[in-house]
């Protein structure tokens, strides 16, 4: 009898556990089955072909991998294919079924609108969602999306605002309607030498994910539908090569019904960001968070937390995201002792053996009633993740949606960080704060918005940098309990422009290529041209009412202009294309 009751006691104990399992036991990782020499010869020439051949030889080297893997394992040749077959529809958001929604949200009036200062208010209605990036020649380009479908209006929209000088003014680029309510936008922009393009990967109600594609000179869309339903999250990022046909964008993606396993797939080289490949799953996990990055040389890293243990998990890829390049999955900190919310990861730009990935997260002790603060891992040199700085949560304050940013130049290691902080009791109005970390350190964090400006908890603050690699920040508002607004604002450096003093200036054209032009009501004594680092690139002394300034042997790029007449300064920038 004491026999069967410790029987039945273990296996008590042993549905326990696995009902807390993230294993969805229903697949296998390619990544921990023996290659045969000839395919470690492929994969070594896979990563040399990334950075300095075609897309075709790319593709054949590819193809060739998928044949020797044939011989060598059917079931992971069966990972090189096509991610979606279906039918493609054409349309933002549209699977074939029109989506009418079983609920119409109400949209409560918002109060009168607050004097804003240093923030830039540059779209003042709803918004529900934000991202930002920044092109190679300084662009910054801001999406937003706002759920008007489920307000019960026809169509959502998809917004997207470009500033070309440094975030002092933006203009509407696109305006984008959807035909099904958007719930996650991530910009890629691929720009250097050739065709360039910005990519809104979108998911949609009901699971779909969709590449919208726009040509930068045209403004022209195409669509492609990477996965057809079933998606509840994914997180994107691309490789970084000189020449835009060979920039890769890869991802990983939660999905299936009713559990949530983690999967990854990637692009086709020369095809821009479309032709989805090589879906696999990265571990066989049912995930939740999700969040990936690129680091350099083909290395990808991802985190999510498990969907049903709440452990804080860890992949990385050494080889552009191939299905059969996986690693383990690591367990980073165990669910039953620290909460985790919103993990967010990125790598240094460092090759896989001598890497330095962070992952931030808002964390707080596992049952513990204080609020959300960051604990940040980091992994070095190929090893495990280990605890690098665990933060102290104030009383009433909770640091939560976490975004980070690191510029696409290989060996940079600068991280730049925001995060929303809000008050439990509503005591003080919720801020975005931002911290940098330096390759060694994190820096104490600083405020972004401005007093009397509240930002809205419900969603993260986008970061990136300017062309003066200061950080800068896209958020939204908190009007009367409402994601109201969309805000830029930016760190102050070289490019920080003062107020027009001098009566009746005038600039143009900006963007300019050989010369420009400057007037005033008053006598110019001087003009200075800097560069973003703040190198003087021109000096004159008109002593006249005009200046033409001969821009020709300048590269191309920011530059920071300052005027000076009867002892008053006003400083602008222009842009050398």
């Amino acid at each position: 009898m004491r026999k069967l009751s410790i029987l039945f006691l273990s296996l008590l104990c042993f549905v326990n556990v696995f009902s807390q399992s993230d294993d969805t036991n229903a697949g296998f990782n390619p990544g921990i089955i023996e290659k045969s020499p000839v395919l470690e010869l492929l994969y070594e020439h896979a990563l040399s072909l990334e950075e300095n051949g075609t897309p075709a030889e790319i593709e054949a080297n590819r193809l060739a991998i998928k044949a020797e893997w044939q011989l060598v394992n059917p079931e992971v040749a069966a990972l090189y294919k096509p991610v979606f077959e279906g039918v493609e529809y054409g349309m933002p958001g549209y699977n074939g079924t029109p989506y009418i929604p079983t609920e119409i949200v109400e949209r409560p009036p918002v109060s009168q609108q607050r004097d804003w200062t240093t923030d830039l208010l540059i779209r003042d209605d709803f918004i529900d969602g934000v991202d930002m990036e920044v092109a190679d020649n300084g662009d910054i380009y801001i999406a937003a999306y706002e759920n008007e479908i489920d307000a019960g209006g026809p169509v959502d929209h998809i917004y997207i605002y470009k500033s070309i000088d440094d975030g002092a003014s933006f203009t509407l680029w696109k305006d984008e309607l959807t035909f099904s309510p958007i719930r996650k936008i991530q910009l890629i922009l691929l720009s250097g030498t050739g065709d360039e393009y910005i990519i809104a990967y979108s998911l949609f109600e009901g699971g779909l994910l969709q590449a919208l594609r726009w040509d930068l000179p045209t403004a022209t869309l195409a669509i492609e539908t990477i996965v057809f339903a079933e998606v509840s999250d994914f997180s994107v990022d691309r490789s970084f090569p000189i020449t835009t046909t060979n920039q890769r964008v890869m991802a990983t993606y939660q999905k299936g019904d009713p559990g949530t396993e983690v999967f990854s797939a990637r692009s086709t080289l020369g095809s821009y960001g479309f032709g989805w490949v090589d879906e696999v799953s990265t571990s066989s996990t049912l995930g939740s968070q999700i969040d990936f990055a690129y680091g350099r040389g083909g290395a990808t890293y991802l985190t999510y937390t498990g969907a049903n243990t709440g452990n804080l998990y860890a992949n990385f890829n050494g080889i552009y995201n191939d299905p059969a390049s996986w690693g383990a999955r690591e367990t980073v900190v165990l669910g039953t002792n620290q909460e985790t919310e919103n993990p967010s990861i990125v790598a240094t730009r460092k090759s896989l053996a001598t890497d330095e990935v962070l992952i931030f997260t808002s964390s707080v002790a596992t049952g513990s009633s204080l609020g959300f603060n960051h604990i940040t891992y980091k992994r070095e040199n190929g090893n495990n993740y280990s605890l690098s700085l665990t933060g102290i949560a104030p009383p009433n304050q909770t640091n939560i949606h976490i975004d980070s940013w690191i510029r696409r130049v290989g060996g940079v290691e600068i991280i730049r960080t925001s995060y929303v902080t809000s008050f439990i009791d509503n005591s003080i109005q919720d801020r975005t704060q931002s911290f940098t970390y330096d390759g060694d350190f994190l820096d104490s964090s600083s405020r972004v918005n401005d007093e009397g400006n509240e930002v809205w908890r419900g969603f993260e603050a986008a970061i990136a940098e300017t062309s003066d690699n200061m950080a800068c920040l896209a958020f939204a508002g908190d009007n009367a309990g409402n994601a109201y607004g969309l805000y830029f604002d930016n760190e102050a450096g070289v490019l920080e422009v003062a107020e027009n003093a001098i009566q009746g200036l005038t600039y143009y054209p900006n963007p300019t290529k050989n010369e420009f032009h400057v007037k005033a009501e008053t006598v110019i004594d001087e003009i200075l041209v800097y560069s973003i680092l703040g190198q003087k690139v021109i000096h004159i002394k008109p002593g006249d009412f005009q200046s033409t300034i001969n821009t020709s042997g300048l590269t191309s790029g920011m530059f920071v202009v300052q005027v000076t007449s009867n002892s008053l300064q006003s400083t602008f920038k222009i842009v050398k294309e």
